[in-house]
């Protein structure tokens, strides 16, 4: 299995409960996600057999957020 990280800046976060909700949605989808209130950026890591890019983008996207970089 091999696990890929990648770092994304986040549009649309505007409280603290937000990474909250980006984390939850990466999560259910089989990511793990740290994301930063005050940075706006959003770590992920993944495996690249069971998800890819596209994926991550439309989880992030469907909780309201945009991934920018």
């Amino acid at each position: 299995m091999t696990m890929t990280k990648k770092t994304y800046k986040v549009s649309g976060i505007h409280c603290s409960s937000c990474p909250l909700v980006i984390e939850g949605e990466l999560e259910d989808i089989g990511a793990k996600a740290r994301c930063n209130y005050a940075s706006q950026m959003l770590e992920v890591e993944y495996d690249e057999a069971k998800l890819d890019e596209q994926k991550i983008r439309s989880a992030v996207k469907s909780a309201g957020y945009e991934l920018t970089a």
